[in-house]
């Protein structure tokens, strides 16, 4: 009797701790995301909702705010309106969860030039001084068990889409930067990353193509400008060889014709 006792004790503890984790699992995973980002971006990531369908294997993360780096003006560098997880839902059951895809629509990224910088640099440069071998995967750190693991995570694709991005600069002022669609495959390799160091793993491969894009963009600012300005130091120099050569030939039309047979061919030529 003692025994069967302990095992409904047991199995009612099992069913409260299952009814509390289905009822807060959203407000769980929302909390780790926040706490994850945060410490791998090093700026304060917000989000306002999670929906988890897990008979669905569907995810979706909804107001996901990347903060803007200290020094610089705008509230935030990017600003995700949803983020839609595919998960291969029997992979929950294993310690390796295999995300197939990650789809992040319509995104609204904010760049700033500072000086010689940018904030996407500032941030990847974080991400860069961040590194370490509890971020990498066992093929990266050399460990042939994830045993000492609890959760490894693994990214099959990476879809960017529809991004709009705006580059605020003190030289330029707001100039749109067209970027183009971003699809990253095999993040975290075949046998994933911790689930912390997976904001790391998305963001670094993201960043740097962001990255790019801008560098390129302001490379075609400079060159533009650099044409202008040349084109008008181009102009300018024609126009005075123009009026140099008029007063010679005017010069030399005054040594042969005389002042009054100059002036009688100029008002022919001005009626």
């Amino acid at each position: 009797m003692k025994l069967f006792k302990v095992l409904i004790v047991t199995v009612l503890m099992i069913a409260a701790a299952l009814f509390y984790l289905a009822n807060n699992i959203n407000g769980v995973v929302k909390d780790a995301v926040v706490k994850a980002g945060s410490e791998a971006l090093k700026t304060p990531v917000t989000l306002e909702a999670v929906d988890i369908q897990l008979l669905e294997g569907r995810v979706q993360l909804s107001g996901l705010v990347i903060a803007n780096m200290a020094g610089f003006k705008a509230p935030s560098l990017l600003e995700m309106k949803t983020v839609v997880i595919d998960l291969d839902v029997s992979s929950l059951l294993d310690n390796l969860v295999n995300v197939q895809q990650m789809t992040i629509d319509g995104a609204r990224v904010t760049a700033e030039q500072k000086g010689a910088t940018t904030n996407v640099q500032v941030l990847l440069n974080n991400l860069d001084a961040g590194t370490s071998p509890q971020t990498q995967s066992p093929e990266q750190t050399g460990s042939d068990s994830p045993a000492n693991v609890d959760l490894l995570i693994k990214v099959g694709q990476l879809n960017f889409l529809n991004s709009s991005t705006t580059l605020i600069s003190d030289q330029w002022g707001e100039r749109d930067v067209q970027i183009p669609a971003i699809k990253l495959s095999h993040i975290g390799g075949e046998s994933g990353v911790p689930a912390e160091a997976l904001a790391h793993a998305i963001a670094k491969p993201l960043l740097k193509q962001l990255n790019g894009a801008l560098k390129d963009r302001l490379q075609q600012l400079l060159e533009d400008k650099a044409k202008t300005e040349l084109k008008a130091k181009v102009g300018a120099k024609l126009k005075e060889k123009e009026q140099e050569l008029k007063l010679k030939m005017d010069k030399k039309l005054q040594e042969k014709l005389g002042d009054s047979a100059v002036d009688a061919i100029k008002s022919l030529f001005s009626k």
